[in-house]
């Protein structure tokens, strides 16, 4: 993999990791605001709140494959398997 690339692909994990810190805290503030869970949400929460999740899932596989990506070039040196847990956001 080419510096260049690997500078691309590392900036394109920050900015994920950012979204998806956004994406945490526009759900949190949302289950904040309907006591803590979805159970008394109104159907328009609800919606948004299966959105929100869905593109924060989404955005949680993206970093995943991206630091799979990014780390397995280091892996190959020492022969160790990439870890396949959640983003450290």
């Amino acid at each position: 993999m080419g510096e260049d690339n690997s500078r691309e692909q590392v900036l394109r994990l920050r900015a994920l990791h950012i979204v998806y810190s956004g994406l945490a805290d526009e759900i949190a503030t949302l289950l904040h605001a309907n006591n803590g869970g979805t159970k008394d949400m109104s159907e328009e929460d609800y919606a948004k709140y299966r959105g929100l999740a869905r593109k924060r899932d989404d955005i949680a596989d993206e970093i995943r494959l991206l630091e799979y990506t990014l780390f397995e070039e280091d892996d190959t040196d020492t022969g160790e398997q990439p870890n396949d847990s959640r983003p450290n956001v």
